[in-house]
């Protein structure tokens, strides 16, 4: 089954955390950084969800192969504000559901 990939980053202010800004289907290229990088937050065994903790220089890091989609991930994480504290990339499995 397909996943889709999306970048969640959070902003700490006043002692909470708010979601600052969401960039889906941004895949990044998890390993430069190593294995277990990744936490299973499935609720399910049906479906597979895992979420990564980055901080913006990690996620630099794991740009994907292709230029265009690079691009679009790194313009999205240089326009983050300052005060971002860190990046969830979440990936989350999904079924296609195909007509006759």
């Amino acid at each position: 089954m397909p996943f889709d990939h999306t970048l969640i980053a959070l902003a700490q202010s006043r002692g909470t955390y708010v979601v600052a800004s969401t960039l889906g289907h941004a895949w990044l290229d998890l390993r430069p950084l190593g294995a277990g990088r990744e936490v299973d937050v499935s609720e399910d065994a049906i479906y597979q969800d895992a979420v990564a903790p980055l901080s913006v220089r990690d996620a630099m890091r794991c740009l994907p192969d292709d230029p265009k989609e690079a691009e679009r991930i790194r313009q999205w994480l240089v326009a983050l504000p300052r005060e971002v504290a860190f990046i969830l990339s979440h990936r989350s499995e999904y079924e296609l559901f195909g007509g006759d």
